[in-house]
This record gives C-alpha cells, sequence and structure tokens, in this order.
C-alpha cells in the first residue's frame, strides 16, 4: 500500500469502480488508438497551447520519449495521461517520473483524481523511479491575465519512499 493510498483510506471513497492505466506500448496499438487519443490531446493543447502539437506528442511516443497511458474504468476508455521517465545528470541512478498530460473525456462525472494519482505512482514505483512530479497552471492566472500576464507552470514533486 502506497502512502498516498494510506492517506486515502482515511477518506471515504465513494467511487468503487476499477481504474486501470494501461501502456500503450507498440506502435500498432498507439495507430489503432491514436484517433480515440487525439481527440482528448485537441482539448489539452487548447488549454496549453504552448505545451506541445499533435504531431510533436506522437513523435515523442514513437521515439520513446514519452509513454501514453490510456485509462479505462470499468473497462469505458475515459481518457490519458502523458508520462516521461528521465534521471538526473548528477545522479543517474534516479528515476524520475514526470506527468506531461492528463486527459478525462468530460462527459465521465466520476472524479477520479485520487484514483488516478494512486495508480500512476503505483506504476512509478513498478519502473523503479523515486519521484513523481507534474506541472499545474497557477492559482493566478485570471488575475494575472487581467494584468496582462500569460499563465506559468508550478511544479509539484513526490518523493516515493521505499524505492
Amino acid at each position: 500500500m502506497t502512502s498516498l493510498q494510506k492517506r486515502l483510506g482515511k477518506m471515504e471513497i465513494k467511487n468503487q469502480k476499477k481504474l486501470e492505466l494501461i501502456w500503450v506500448q507498440s506502435p500498432e496499438a498507439l495507430f489503432q488508438f491514436w484517433p480515440t487519443i487525439t481527440q482528448g490531446m485537441i482539448d489539452v493543447f487548447a488549454e496549453r497551447p504552448e505545451s506541445m502539437d499533435e504531431t510533436t506528442m506522437l513523435n515523442e511516443i514513437l521515439t520513446q520519449h514519452m509513454t501514453v497511458w490510456m485509462g479505462f474504468l470499468d473497462h469505458e476508455y475515459i481518457g490519458f495521461a502523458t508520462l516521461k521517465i528521465w534521471t538526473e545528470p548528477k545522479a543517474p541512478d534516479r528515476k524520475i517520473m514526470f506527468m506531461n498530460h492528463v486527459y478525462k473525456r468530460p462527459e465521465i462525472k466520476d472524479n477520479l483524481r485520487n484514483e488516478f494519482m494512486v495508480a500512476v505512482e503505483e506504476q512509478a514505483r513498478k519502473m523503479d523511479c523515486v519521484e513523481l512530479r507534474f506541472c499545474s497552471l497557477r492559482n493566478m492566472e485570471k488575475y494575472a491575465a487581467s494584468l496582462g500576464f500569460f499563465p506559468g507552470f508550478m511544479e509539484y514533486r513526490k518523493p516515493l519512499k521505499g524505492v
């Protein structure tokens, strides 16, 4: 049981459906599901146009610089996540998983944030990562935009103990 699962165990989780993340590893599987994934990418890139585009993302995945994971809730496709694993130059034995993009289909009403984070953390541990990271828009987005600023990102880090 991960530390996040332990903390979540103290909370009542009303959603008892099974969330699965499946790594789309082969190019054949990627191209089979690409039209489905691309639908979500359009929404992701509309919110974060500076992040990349579909062609760049496809190249990153095909060259194994990024992985794509499809999410299923009780066998129904609900969205995807793109993840990168890298090592720090000064500590090549430290693998870090970074969540680049996360997408949930808008018609899926379940709040799956907790379950999703547990599933990603489990995959990071299985891949011997020592840290999990992601970026998020700052809470000041509307205020800053009113002053002429464009959104920046805040990085969140979580050391994975016991790896």
